[in-house]
């Protein structure tokens, strides 16, 4: 919302002097002024948000021109203003507006609402390039006010752009006609113009080479994105849109209010809207999924009472959300200076980890923020301003009932890195990413990190860094850092370092693909081992890979959720083909993949034998592979490959592009439920009965007293069904819908409390009086050493999950969760009983070493300390590539508990490794090179056996033999 100053409270006498002394301490105590507290309206329920709603306001206009780099007009380019506002709903911001260039190369955009504005043009040949006001200003967004006439907003295009086409359907596969689409670019994070689908909803976008995404949305249908190499093409499906709405209501009064965000927010999709003068809301544009409904005013904050589930093209009414009192915290981040100047660039996020909140601020045109809709509570505080380096701490803000305002937040000059990406030739090298660590130091302080990307020139700069030492690396398509990378010591405010970097020789893959007929495949994934990007093949199944690493290589096609095998083979076989790539040649590739002309189909019915018409339905193939579970019902929920298909109006289907194979498959509805059926045959019909859905009501408490605001999360590991609930004063209380029959682990966290239980439920079981009584909180403290050595190791970032099987990650406040010089770690508000606790290096690129697991009870009380965690050493250097041991394991179930995991042979290659020694389908490994790897240390066996080629493994075996395996090359 649009901040409105406010006028600052009288304080006089003794209060006066007080409130003086707090504000000055706190400036000391590291950059934060306080300059006002006062008691907020919200809590005498006053919603009412102080907001200027831009629709009612004159609108503006944008205007420049387009040229390329000789100072010529383009004509025929395309220019696209993107506005950035929450006083707008989302729907009527989703689309940029769009105009193209006339003859002179000029173009102006008109009827725009008052917002700030980025601005970026397209043209055939040439790159996609977005306007910046400042060349430092890497967000190029700038303020329109109401009735402004803004000319000069002029864009030079630079010539290298490349074409990617593509389609825009229906996830039935009709073509979406007028869709509006439009390419992201991922290394900047940049929107680019966005075009219309032609009526057979073609497209043609010009980019820069590489990898992009491409997004699509279109009335009537949920927005979508896919990856595409450019150039290319690419297919985007969408689904038809499904909403949610309601009204927000005084919690006190129940009168509705008006001119409330309410925001939806789902696993892959949010959307958000504004409320009426009748406190209505409708949001729009969503997928089917589950969604969460919050409302937030500057002194106001509610949320639904847990999720709502919508279907495809489900619209759901009567979604009542309660606003209660809440205030607001606003104020500036400042920079180095006797001025005080605002940084216009700058981030501000709150959080507390019990109960669990994190608040992103509103940073208005002049550079203030302000978050709104603040309960009460101590929150820590990141702010941050581009350029310059952030505070180690700022002092945490503690609210009760007023609004904390006019607050300051102090940040320090940082120096500048900056050079030239060259190659050794002296080419420079444009769009490499350059990444810089600090190294040194307390490794539990802040991260120090930053990133940055060359320009056409090779030009890059990296500002904001505190004086010390940095590890530099650079990445780069076609081009490699040095092993080791560079260490540069940045002592001054600015220094100069051009970064040589190796240039990769490369060739190119030209190729088919077919299926067993012969017939084309299109639209699969096309990679080199070796290779950085994939591509997609054409109609008529040929494809290009180019930049890609000289040597052997392994060429696989993908599509949906696997990769398409050999015809006749199984998934323990090697897919793909061979091919010997030489430097600036083309090699030529002819890949044969199982037929995809199988279907399977089926109808969804009730109970009863009745038809179900709102169903859409997922086929996953199960593996065949030796000792596979042969079951993908977790992969039908979450991949995102595999397009679900709706029912007709009799509830029958067809999902078709089949492979050979058995398949798990599993229809939703929008109402609720599900129906599975495992093994089913490609080619085969079958019939899907969705059963009632269960109901689960509980009472969440903590030594007698209700909390604020509860979280519960539902997993059953054996389906890969999972669900999070949020409830916000409800008395403890919690009801959860829609639920599948299963066996449960139900993770329950409030306050200073946590508690794991199981609960099992039948089909259609309403079980109630679920009571959770809430363990308490204690420290938990432990020390990483080198397995072996004990070593201390610094810098693992660590944290715990509750249970013995993957879990939620549990916050904790600070840095002291990643462990300092001694190897000492510390984690807060860690529950009771069983837990993980699992680590990984702060700095993945330079760290020797990789991932920690282990898992403990906890008991007792205060700080508990866990003891000498071990863990290994890396045996593969940045960028190297692992030996191949030709051993395949059996697969175990998703429930496993870490604890009970075991490396059991179930396939040997037989051209691998392990065909040359005595290791037996049925063997289990217990320790790699001596050191044990059953149960909770499994991850370390996986960790030793990724080596070097011609590394030497000695495997011990549970039959009381070890044998020693020379890894292969990979192929």
């Amino acid at each position: 919302m649009q901040l409105t100053r406010r006028r600052l409270g009288i304080v006089v006498g003794a209060l006066a002097l007080l409130a003086a002394v707090a504000v000055w301490m706190l400036h000391r105590a590291g950059g934060h002024r306080q300059a006002n507290e006062k008691p907020s309206a919200s809590f005498a329920h006053t919603f009412a948000p102080e907001r200027i709603d831009p629709r009612k306001l004159e609108r503006a206009s944008i205007a420049g021109t387009i040229r390329d780099e000789a100072g010529k007009p383009i004509a025929g380019a395309r220019v696209c203003a993107d506005a950035s506002t929450t006083d707008l709903p989302y729907e009527l911001v989703r689309d940029p507006r769009c105009t193209m260039t006339d003859a002179r190369g000029v173009y102006q955009l008109a009827d725009l609402y008052a917002a700030e504005y980025s601005v970026a043009a397209m043209a055939r040949q040439y790159l996609p390039t977005r306007f910046t006001p400042d060349p430092d200003d890497e967000l190029g967004l700038f303020e329109l006010r109401a009735g402004e006439r803004k000319s000069g907003v002029d864009i030079v295009l630079v010539r290298g752009g490349v074409e990617v086409t593509g389609v825009v359907s229906d996830i039935s596969g009709g073509p979406i006609a007028h869709a509006s689409v439009r390419a992201i670019d991922m290394e900047r994070n940049e929107l680019w113009p966005a075009l219309e689908t032609d009526d057979a909803g073609k497209f043609s976008l010009w980019v820069k080479p590489g990898y992009v995404q491409v997004s699509a949305v279109a009335d009537g249908y949920a927005d979508d994105r896919e990856l595409a190499r450019a150039p290319g093409t690419v297919e985007v499906l969408l689904t038809p849109e499904s909403s949610l709405a309601g009204t927000v209501v005084d919690a006190a009064t129940n009168p509705p209010v008006a001119g409330i965000t309410v925001s939806a927010g789902g696993e892959m999709h949010e959307s958000s809207d504004i409320t009426d003068d009748e406190g209505h809301f409708h949001v729009t544009g969503l997928a089917p999924g589950r969604y969460d409904l919050s409302a937030r005013s500057p002194h106001g904050y509610g949320r639904s009472d847990g999720s709502s589930g919508v279907g495809f093209g489900q619209h759901v009414t009567g979604v009542v959300v309660k606003l209660y009192p809440a205030v607001q915290i606003s104020g500036r981040v400042v920079e180095p200076g006797d001025k005080r100047v605002t940084c216009k660039q700058s981030q501000l996020s709150l959080s507390q980890a019990e109960p669990s909140r994190w608040l992103s601020a509103t940073r208005d045109a002049d550079g203030s923020l302000h978050v709104d809709g603040v309960l009460p509570g101590t929150y820590e505080v990141a702010a941050s301003c581009s350029g310059f380096v952030a505070r180690d701490k700022y002092p945490p803000i503690a609210i009760t009932d007023h609004d904390v305002t006019h607050l300051e937040w102090d940040v320090d000059s940082g120096a500048e890195l900056r050079g030239r990406v060259l190659t050794k030739s002296g080419a420079p090298v444009d769009g490499a990413t350059i990444y810089a660590q600090s190294v040194g130091g307390s490794m539990n302080g802040p991260d120090a990190s930053h990133d940055g990307t060359s320009r056409k020139d090779g030009s890059y700069h990296l500002e904001g860094l505190k004086q010390g030492s940095y590890k530099l690396s650079v990445t780069a398509e076609q081009s490699t850092s040095p092993p080791a990378g560079w260490t540069i010591e940045v002592r001054a405010a600015t220094v100069d370092q051009d970064l040589v970097v190796d240039e990769i020789k490369t060739g190119a893959i030209k190729g088919v693909v077919v299926d067993a007929d012969g017939n084309p495949v299109s639209g699969a994934s096309i990679s080199a081992s070796f290779a950085g990007w994939p591509t997609t093949s054409a109609a008529d199944g040929s494809f290009m890979l180019d930049g890609v690493g000289i040597g052997e290589q392994r060429v696989t096609a993908r599509r949906g959720n696997g990769v398409l095998r050999k015809p006749g083979t199984t998934d323990d076989a090697k897919h793909g083909e061979p091919v010997t790539v030489v430097a600036g040649q083309t090699a030529s590739v002819r890949l044969v993949v199982d037929s995809r002309s199988a279907a399977i189909k089926g109808t969804c019915v009730d109970p009863d034998g009745n038809p179900i018409t709102d169903a859409y339905v997922t086929a996953v193939r199960e593996s065949d592979a030796a000792g596979s579970q042969q079951s993908s019902v977790g992969e039908t929920r979450w991949s995102w490959d595999n397009k679900p298909t709706l029912a007709g109006t009799d509830g029958s289907f067809e999902i078709g592009e089949l492979s050979p194979g058995a398949y798990s498959v599993r229809a939703e509805r929008k109402g609720g439920g599900e129906a599975i059926a495992e093994h089913v045959a490609a080619g085969t019909s079958i019939s899907l009965v969705f059963k009632p859905t269960a109901q689960l009501d509980g009472f969440v408490h903590r030594d007698g007293s209700a909390p604020e605001e509860i979280a519960i999360t539902l997993r059953d590991d054996k389906t890969g069904f999972s669900r999070d609930e949020e409830f916000f004063r409800t008395g403890g209380s919690f009801t959860i819908h829609d639920l599948p029959a299963g066996h449960f682990t139900l993770s329950a966290s409030a306050g200073d409390g946590k508690k794991q239980i199981t609960i099992d439920l039948a089909d259609g079981e309403h079980k109630t009086g679920v009571d959770i009584q809430l363990d308490r909180l204690v420290t938990v403290t432990g020390r990483i050493v080198e397995l072996g050595t004990t070593t201390p190791v610094a810098g693992m970032d660590m944290l715990a999950e509750l249970g013995a099987s993957d879990g939620i990650p549990i916050r904790t406040h600070g840095n002291d969760h990643i462990t300092d010089e001694t190897g000492r770690f510390t984690l807060d508000n860690i529950p009771l009983g069983v837990i993980q606790l699992l680590g990984m290096p702060k700095d993945e690129v330079s760290s020797d070493y990789g991932i920690v697991r282990a898992v403990r009870n906890v008991d007792g009380s205060g700080t508990i300390d866990v003891g000498d965690i071990g863990v290994v050493k890396r045996r593969l250097k940045p960028g190297e590539l692992p030996g191949e041991l030709g051993v395949h394991w059996l697969a175990q179930p998703r429930d496993t508990p870490p604890d009970q995991r075991r490396y059991e042979v179930s396939w040997i290659d037989p051209n691998g490794a392990a065909a040359k020694t005595e290791l037996k389908v049925g063997d289990v490994v217990i320790t790699v090179d001596g050191v044990d790897v059953t149960g909770a240390n499994h991850l370390i066996g996986y960790q030793l056996m990724r080596a070097p080629p011609a590394t030497k493994l000695v495997l011990g075996l549970a039959r009381g033999v070890a044998i020693t395996i020379v890894l292969n090359a990979p192929s």
